[in-house]
């Protein structure tokens, strides 16, 4: 009866770690939120982008943004889509810019009128960075 009572415990930490683990591998609406090395691993992996002409689009997924770096003329609209079951921000860290709340499944615009190089992140969750360039 004793080692039923110590295995129960233990059996049901692995299940928990197998659910954990698949939710984190399926669709980006089911899945965890990813540590700072996951997330960085992952805004490595996405290409940083340059964009011609007057609109651009910056996507949310996967507690990540896509692309984690890109490169815009002054004046360009950016809209950003959020396709994450949680809510998000795109906040540059100067200030320069801030969407406020991108709750799932919706949009949000923003216009940087002024060259530089632009960090930015989410204020809720600080893992996720990202990089806009301006150019003139």
């Amino acid at each position: 009866m004793r080692l039923r009572s110590a295995l129960l415990p233990a059996l049901a930490a692995v299940v928990v770690l197998v659910v954990a683990l698949a939710l984190r591998h399926s669709s980006p609406s089911m899945s965890m939120p990813m540590t700072s090395k996951a997330s960085a691993k992952a805004s490595a992996s996405a290409a940083s982008i340059v964009v011609a002409g007057k609109t651009a689009r910056l996507k949310i997924a996967n507690y990540s943004f896509v692309p984690a770096k890109m490169t815009v003329t002054v004046g360009t609209k950016i809209t950003v889509t959020n396709v994450d079951a949680t809510a998000h921000t795109v906040t540059a860290r100067s200030g320069a810019f801030d969407t406020g709340t991108v709750n799932p499944g919706k949009t949000k615009t923003f216009t940087v009128t002024k060259a530089g190089t632009y960090p930015y992140y989410c204020q809720f969750h600080a893992f996720m960075t990202g990089m806009l360039t301006v150019v003139k």
